[in-house]
C-alpha cells in the first residue's frame, strides 16, 4: 500500500510539476501572439514573431521545459498534447498558425530588418553550437529583437 500511494504522490507531483513549466512558457506565448497582433504586423515583425513562437515550442519540448526526464509521462503528454501540430491543445493553431496566415504589412523603409540580420549573424558567429549542441542564442535573440520589433 505504502508504495501504491508513494507512486500517486510521484505522478501527482510530475503532473503539478509539468502543468507549471507549461504555463509558464504559455503565457510567453501569449505575450508574443498579442504582440504581434497588436504591433505594426510588418514582415519583420511576423519573422520575428514566428521565430519567437517556434523557440517556445522548442522550449517546452526540451529538457527545460516538459521535456524533463523526471517528469516522466506527465511530461511527455505536456509537451505532446501541445508541442505538435496533432495535439489536442496544439500550440499551432492557438499561437503559430495566427502569425504565420497573417498577410504582414511591408516593412517601412529604415534599419530594423537590417539590424535583425545584423544582429542574427553575430550571434550566430559568437554562440553557435557549443559541444556539437545548438546554443540558446536563437531564443534570446528572438525574444529580445521581437520586443524591440513589437514595441514599435
Amino acid at each position: 500500500v505504502t508504495i501504491w500511494l508513494s507512486s500517486i504522490n510521484r505522478r501527482n507531483a510530475q503532473k503539478s510539476a509539468s502543468t507549471s513549466v507549461m504555463y509558464q512558457i504559455q503565457e510567453q506565448a501569449e505575450k508574443n501572439l498579442r504582440g504581434y497582433l497588436d504591433g505594426p504586423r510588418t514582415v519583420t515583425s511576423q519573422r520575428l514573431a514566428l521565430q519567437n513562437i517556434d523557440a517556445l515550442i522548442g522550449l517546452l519540448k526540451s529538457p527545460q521545459g516538459c521535456g524533463n526526464p523526471d517528469l516522466g509521462d506527465a511530461g511527455r503528454r505536456c509537451w505532446q498534447e501541445r508541442a505538435t501540430p496533432e495535439g489536442i491543445y496544439s500550440w499551432y493553431g492557438a499561437f503559430r498558425d495566427p502569425i504565420a496566415n497573417d498577410k504582414p504589412n511591408p516593412d517601412p523603409p529604415g534599419v530594423i530588418g537590417s539590424a535583425v540580420d545584423a544582429l542574427s549573424s553575430f550571434g550566430g558567429q559568437l554562440f553557435g553550437e557549443t559541444d556539437g549542441q545548438p546554443s540558446q542564442w536563437p531564443l534570446w535573440v528572438a525574444i529580445a529583437a521581437a520586443a524591440v520589433a513589437l514595441s514599435e
